[in-house]
């Protein structure tokens, strides 16, 4: 049931059965796919969010990853609108079925293996849905899931491996030169019709523009202080977030999104005055984007 919570995943084989192991399974005797997120896990996956869509990374720690096994239960889960329970551990914490979630988009991205070699994963974007039951999700759901065939189309190899000081040879204009400088020159704002596409892999394009943009700090100008604990590679803790809601219809573009630490993040989604904080997020947003297309 949704709530449940055991310490490990050796615990909930013990009351489920199957594998303990792998992190995108079914348990025996269900068609129900299982996610599962480890805070302190391999993998790069987002934190879960009530509101927003998430990223999370398939299953396969060797080598590049294949659109089998668990992954491709995931993608199937996609193609046919079925929800996925979504178990996550926070760093120190149990294992907690959290939320149902819907399958959104599926993408090809570099991350290193456990050997340290760069391969390609799979990254599913997923949000959180009310119940399994697709008759009860919100219509801008079925605008974001790109329920169509996906051939995979792998972003280009890195020139040098990601690292936490931000180095690498892509510039934010080398991104900006794709996504065009300006919202109105790239898509609408509106959700987009379906075809074959992935606007995913574009998403993650913004969003790494964003945060080379941020080197590492929080761009809310009004920040009363980031955390000091960082991810597992080093970098800030930053939420990439849309100062206008993309399921919403606004722009998918770095001039309309801004990188902010956990508490501005919190603030901006829930704070009592989160109206004016977002009216001021949109008008510094538009200034860094500017700033940076200003460095050259």
């Amino acid at each position: 049931m949704l709530g449940d919570e055991y310490p490990n995943r050796t615990a909930i084989k013990a009351a489920y059965g199957g594998n303990g192991v792998a992190g995108i399974v079914r348990f025996p005797g269900e068609d129900i796919v299982n996610a599962f997120s480890d805070e302190n896990g391999p993998y790069a996956d987002e934190p879960p969010d009530a509101v927003k869509p998430f990223e999370y990374r398939g299953d396969g720690r060797a080598g590049h990853q294949q659109l089998v096994r668990g992954n491709k239960l995931l993608d199937q889960a996609r193609c046919q609108h079925h929800a996925v329970r979504f178990w996550y551990r926070p760093a120190g914490a149990a294992f907690r079925f959290v939320t149902w979630v819907a399958v959104l988009d599926r993408a090809q991205v570099w991350a290193p293996d456990d050997s340290g070699q760069l391969r390609l994963e799979y990254s599913f974007l997923i949000m959180a849905v009310p119940s399994p039951d697709s008759a009860t999700w919100p219509h801008h759901i079925f605008d974001l899931i790109d329920d169509l065939e996906i051939l995979d189309d792998p972003p280009p190899h890195p020139t040098s491996s990601p690292a936490a000081d931000g180095t690498n040879n892509t510039t934010y204009q080398d991104y900006l030169q794709e996504l065009g400088e300006t919202p109105n020159s790239t898509e609408p704002g509106s959700p987009p019709t379906k075809k074959a596409r992935n606007h995913y892999q574009r998403n993650r394009k913004a969003r790494d523009a964003v945060l080379l943009r941020a080197a590492n700090s929080c761009e809310n100008d009004r920040c009363t202080g980031m955390p000091a604990d960082t991810t597992s590679d080093g970098s800030a803790i930053l939420e990439v977030d849309h100062v206008d809601d993309l399921a919403l219809g606004g722009p998918d573009h770095p001039s309309r999104m801004i990188a902010l630490c956990p508490n501005c993040h919190a603030t901006k989604t829930r704070g009592r005055h989160r109206g004016a904080l977002k009216r001021h997020l949109r008008i510094r947003a538009a200034e860094l984007h500017q700033q940076a297309l200003s460095t050259r």
